[in-house]
């Protein structure tokens, strides 16, 4: 007589999955639903749901001069701190897998500290390194910029290296000098394309992490170049309803960024050139001249 264990299992093993993928929308989007909830209510005290709604804490974020000003600051340095991570990292990986091997260990080494040192000590570090040797740049805006960059920089590395990993890039990149490709049009005209995925994610993920961030914006320049994160703080202290709606605009600019990022790094269906399709026939041949 058969057993019908195993049938009972797999019932078992789909209802915890079931419950885990709850558990974990739940987990998710509850807070995001109390925010929102809570920015747009204007009396919530013994209920589950406010007693009333209003838009009035937006009406008021929006016409307050200082909203538009930290936001064109954090977006600002979102979106520079976000190129300069990717353009080194991206660099940097591909000479280390053309051929500069020793570089990787420094690469490896450098992206740990930052997520080993907590970023109000990366904070204070530099603000010391600094005052000590080049005061000019204290308080100011690029002394942000490069710290934020050297912040976000585990998050672009592991990503784009992972996205490395998945092409063989020294392969390619010799195919591509024997057809007497120069590194430029190697870097622009292949690597960029078989890799626009991976630096899509990658400045995404860096641009979150820069728009943000609140210790590095606070020590650094502080009040004196206002971004969004500190103009939050500020606004916590004076309403928690304009505090929750500033929330709501932050995540909402977040995924829209996201969102765009993965639009464009999706592939684009193009009729290609007859020079591209020599190209692509004879690197595919090399490659395969290669593997034999």
């Amino acid at each position: 007589m058969k057993r019908a264990a195993p049938s009972s299992n797999k019932g078992r093993g789909h209802w915890f999955m079931w419950l885990l993928t709850v558990f974990f929308l739940l987990y998710t989007f509850l807070p995001l639903t109390a925010t929102l909830f809570f920015s747009l209510a204007q009396r919530w005290t013994t209920t589950v749901l406010p007693e009333s709604w209003t838009i009035d804490a937006y009406v008021q974020v929006f016409s307050d001069p200082a909203f538009a000003a930290a936001m064109g600051r954090s977006l600002f340095l979102s979106v520079i701190a976000a190129t300069i991570q990717v353009g080194v990292v991206l660099l940097a990986l591909l000479a280390v897998n053309i051929g500069k091997n020793r570089l990787g260990d420094w690469l490896e080494a450098l992206a740990i500290i930052p997520v080993a040192l907590p970023g109000v000590v990366l904070a204070i570090g530099a603000v010391s390194f600094y005052g000590e040797f080049l005061p000019v740049l204290l308080g100011q805006p690029v002394l942000l910029i490069g710290t934020e960059a050297a912040f976000g920089l585990p998050f672009v590395y592991w990503t784009l290296q992972n996205s490395f990993r998945a092409i063989n890039v020294k392969l390619l990149y010799e195919a591509a000098c024997t057809l007497r490709c120069t590194t430029f049009q190697f870097l622009t005209r292949i690597l960029i394309p078989s890799l626009k995925r991976g630096i899509a994610v990658a400045g995404a993920m860096a641009f979150a992490t820069a728009f943000d961030d609140f210790a590095l914006a606070q020590l650094i320049v502080g009040a004196g170049w206002e971004t969004y994160p500190v103009l939050l703080n500020k606004y916590f202290h004076i309403d928690g309803h304009q505090t929750s709606a500033m929330s709501m605009i932050a995540i909402i600019i977040v995924f829209l960024f996201t969102s765009v990022a993965g639009y464009l790094s999706q592939p684009i269906q193009k009729v290609p050139k007859e020079d591209d399709l020599i190209l692509q026939k004879k690197a595919s041949d090399m490659s395969e001249t290669v593997k034999a």
